[in-house]
């Protein structure tokens, strides 16, 4: 596969959007002619540009009507002592175990979610998976339960605020966020240890308690890692429910999770830097509306943070692909506690070749970011966001952005040659 191949392949899945979806393999067949290596790039683009953008054409559904439960009932052998929040999923309570006599955090599950978003077998059985960890940077779960048709989580109760509240209010200097990031990754290498990747990593499922601890909300929610049913990681997962829904909180996503492509344990490490960089900014590493948000996670860089250290780690974090970025929570939180105590130099990463998955992702990510820019154009024709060409996305390549919205970290050139020169790509 040759550079120029890459570009061919580029101009071919862009004629084919102007196409109706009945008219593209016809167009494919004369575009590609004979050759099959450049029409199963193109078909790839293609299928990237299926994954990233069905979501949009559909609307939410409206929030649904109050749910909240009377303040004194009793659930199960939990009493209902205080609102604390609701979400897309649920309502939060502060409640008290009857038997047990010890407080608890229930989430009650919205009884109003569509179908394709109901918490099913599968996900009450990770959620008890999840509650064998045991962890001081995890919020255990208890229970999982049901009565009289409302579905539950019974957590542990955590006296303190969510990191959320805390960038709200605070500014923490580099060793902190370096300090409060080391606890998070613990957690996470121990969930992953367990097999959970928690996919819905944000500010507001963090907390932190009364000593300063850090614990990681909503485990009960995550998935296991050794999942591959599709049908699950297109409706609880990573990509569209069917009704419009996109599971996970977009500014906080990974690449491959917006896409609906298989995810890892490296996915919350990109979420883990995303939190990470708006602890120590104040704001969000991507903003805009939903359709930016996105395209920018595919494709682009946030702004340095002051700290060249703290920002060295935190863009490790958000490579695009897993391959680029840490390969484990313990890594990572080997490298926080040395910033956060000063205590040796953070390690340079290294950069190999990459596999031919890897390479299938790029062209993925690639596609997407180029699909949704198609899709965001003004009414006049003009483009609202600046989209890569696949070539910018090699190693090696020039920055892309009139706003120097640059691709983080880009690898060598010796890496770019194995890409072009590898078969299977």
């Amino acid at each position: 596969m040759t550079a120029a191949q890459w570009e061919r392949a580029e101009e071919i899945f862009l004629q084919a959007l102007e196409r109706e979806p009945a008219a593209r393999a016809a167009f494919l067949n004369t575009a590609c002619a004979s050759d099959d290596s450049l029409r199963t790039l193109a078909e790839r683009l293609l299928a990237g540009h299926q994954g990233a953008v069905s979501f949009l054409q559909d609307s939410a559904p409206a929030s649904p009507a109050s749910e909240s439960l009377e303040i004194g009932r009793a659930l199960s052998h939990f009493r209902i002592l205080e609102k604390l929040g609701e979400g897309g999923m649920g309502i939060v309570y502060r409640a008290t175990d009857i038997e047990l006599r010890r407080p608890v955090a229930l989430k009650v599950i919205r009884p109003s979610l569509p179908p394709a978003l109901q918490p099913d077998r599968r996900l009450v059985r990770e959620a008890r998976a999840a509650s064998a960890l045991n962890h001081p940077n995890i919020a255990q779960v208890y229970e999982i339960g049901e009565d009289g048709g409302i579905r539950f989580i019974a957590m542990e109760y955590i006296q303190g605020r969510t990191l959320e509240a805390l960038i709200r209010d605070s500014t923490l200097g580099p060793a902190n966020v370096a300090r409060l990031g080391a606890q998070m990754a613990a957690g996470l290498a121990e969930a992953h240890a367990h097999g959970m990747v928690h996919l819905d990593l944000k500010p507001s499922n963090v907390m932190v308690n009364s000593r300063g601890e850090i614990k990681l909300l909503d485990f009960g929610l995550a998935r296991l890692a050794s999942r591959t049913d599709k049908d699950w990681l297109a409706t609880g997962g990573t990509a569209s429910a069917g009704c419009g829904v996109l599971m996970g909180t977009i500014p906080y996503m990974s690449p491959e999770q917006l896409l609906g492509l298989d995810v890892d344990h490296r996915s919350d490490i990109f979420s883990l830097g995303l939190v990470l960089y708006e602890l120590a900014a104040g704001r969000k590493a991507f903003r805009g509306e939903p359709i930016e948000v996105i395209s920018r996670i595919l494709a682009a860089a946030p702004e340095p943070l002051e700290s060249r250290a703290l920002d060295r780690i935190v863009r490790r974090c958000l490579e695009k692909l897993p391959e680029w970025r840490y390969q484990s929570a313990a890594d990572l939180e080997r490298d926080l506690e040395r910033l956060g105590t000063g205590n040796g130099a953070v390690r340079q990463r290294r950069s190999g070749p990459l596999s031919a998955g890897a390479i299938a992702a790029l062209l993925t990510i690639s596609a997407a970011a180029a699909v949704l820019v198609w899709n965001g154009r003004t009414a006049d024709g003009g483009a609202k966001i600046e989209a890569p060409r696949i070539g910018s996305l090699m190693p090696g390549s020039p920055r892309i952005s009139e706003r120097s919205r640059l691709l983080a970290n880009p690898l060598r050139e010796a890496d770019r040659s194995s890409m072009i020169s590898n078969p299977a790509a």
